[in-house]
């Protein structure tokens, strides 16, 4: 195994806990380290410091995996299994039963992989969904059929009663924006095990409200193999259940709801807060908006089966939508604005304030004057919570005429882990005002 020594420049970084250390952070041994294979990094007296994962061609040229000096075998598929295991169970005690995320990458001490498992509507198949980000895994994994099964045993004989094998498809996805630093296979992108369980066209996902609640499920069909990230965005299931559970108190003395569901993908929001609202005998109108023809095919659809009384949908860009729609008197009961990451890099966030700024300003015009509540999502990890604030309330006061109230602030769902030695997974925020 190859000794690379660290710099003065990254000792303190990583003294902090931080999982990662860049080329100019390194001594020039890095550069004979091919993307994904093990390294042991050193102090300048030769001093263990950590077992991690090397790659010369990339700008974050090592990632920690171990602090134990005696964990030889970090780099092996029992390092992994055991890893994997240990936060299956984690997840577990924190109240995640059917779909949730089960590694999430350096916060959860696998630098490089993501794990979600998604149960299907009748509890009986599963899909474990693995995105790859360092070419480690597939280093140390030759075959991912016989490794799921192995981690699938392990976890029954931890007592859990789990989907078999042959009920459990498996997509192994490599990172595209990874592709060429960590030398993935292009023909080998995206691996399906099992594809005949994706023929279940829903999955059950539980979503978590305050107080949380065992007993609220909801289905939602997606493309767990076409669509983006994973096949959904369970890092919201905390903060749709939050608005959830508020709006069946905020809206009680309302018969007739309509909700503006913008950059709605396959209507998470606006499912779970028809379910429950329909559930009290309301009459939930739902506008979707979103640019992916099949996104809102299958948002559609997931309305209607949460119970919403009509669906009116928009195939069209938001800020277009918005365009088209400025000098409309139409409002909402309830308008969310959930868009995707403005800013990547530091050097996006100036470009990225200015649109949460638009978004706010014509998402804002579009909540009924008396009563209505806008939910304002950014996950942008570079952009802070109190840059995004500062930004929405900026657009708050410049309408004098009206009185809004903050409700709530959200993160993250608990099954996406927040730790403070990697700040930068600490990416969701929520703000939820209401027009009063």
């Amino acid at each position: 195994m190859l000794e690379i020594k660290i710099k003065d420049q990254g000792r303190s970084r990583f003294r902090k806990g931080h999982p990662w250390l860049y080329r100019d952070e390194l001594s020039e041994h890095i550069k004979s380290v091919h993307p994904g294979f093990p390294v042991k990094l050193i102090d300048e007296d030769g001093s263990f410091l950590a077992y991690g994962v090397g790659n010369s061609q990339s700008q974050i040229a090592f990632r920690t995996w171990s602090l134990d000096p005696n964990d030889r075998d970090f780099f092996s598929i029992d390092f992994v299994l055991k890893k994997l295991v240990f936060l299956w169970k984690l997840k577990w005690v924190l109240g995640f039963r059917s779909s949730f995320r089960v590694c999430y990458s350096e916060s959860d001490g696998l630098s490089g992989l993501i794990l979600d498992r998604y149960l299907s509507d009748d509890q009986r198949t599963q899909a474990l969904v693995f995105l790859i980000s360092s070419a480690a895994f597939d280093v140390i994994v030759k075959d991912w059929r016989e490794f799921c099964e192995r981690y699938l045993n392990s976890l029954r004989n931890e007592g859990f009663l789990l989907p078999p094998m042959s009920h459990t498809a498996v997509l192994v996805r490599r990172n595209e924006q990874f592709k060429e630093i960590e030398n993935f296979d292009t023909k080998r992108m995206l691996e399906v095990i099992n594809p005949s369980c994706l023929q279940l066209e829903s999955w059950v996902s539980r979503f978590h409200f305050y107080p949380y609640s065992e007993s609220c499920w909801i289905k939602l069909k997606t493309d767990l193999i076409g669509g983006q990230k994973t096949g959904l965005f369970l890092d919201q299931s905390l903060n749709i259940g939050l608005v959830a559970h508020l709006v069946q108190n905020f809206f009680s003395q309302k018969s007739h709801l309509r909700i503006l569901d913008l950059f709605c993908y396959r209507g998470s929001w606006s499912s779970v807060i028809s379910h429950q609202l329909s559930n009290l005998g309301k009459k939930i109108e739902v506008t979707l908006v979103d640019q992916s023809e099949l996104a809102l095919q299958q948002a559609e659809e997931n309305v209607k089966n949460a119970g919403c009384h009509s669906v009116t949908v928009f195939h069209d860009d938001v800020f277009n939508f918005f365009k088209l729609h400025s000098n409309n008197s139409q409002f909402w009961d309830i308008v969310i604005c959930d868009p995707p990451a403005f800013a990547k890099t530091k050097n996006a966030i100036p470009q990225a304030l200015k649109a949460y700024r638009s978004l706010a300003r014509s998402s804002l015009a579009c909540v009924e004057s008396k009563g209505g509540i806008l939910v304002v999502c950014s996950c942008s990890s570079v952009v802070s919570e109190a840059d995004f604030k500062e930004v929405l309330e900026g657009v708050i006061k410049e309408q004098c005429n009206i009185r809004v109230h903050q409700l709530l602030r959200g993160s993250q769902g608990l099954d996406h882990t927040v730790t403070p030695f990697f700040p930068e997974g600490n990416y969701l925020k929520m703000l939820v005002y209401a027009k009063i």
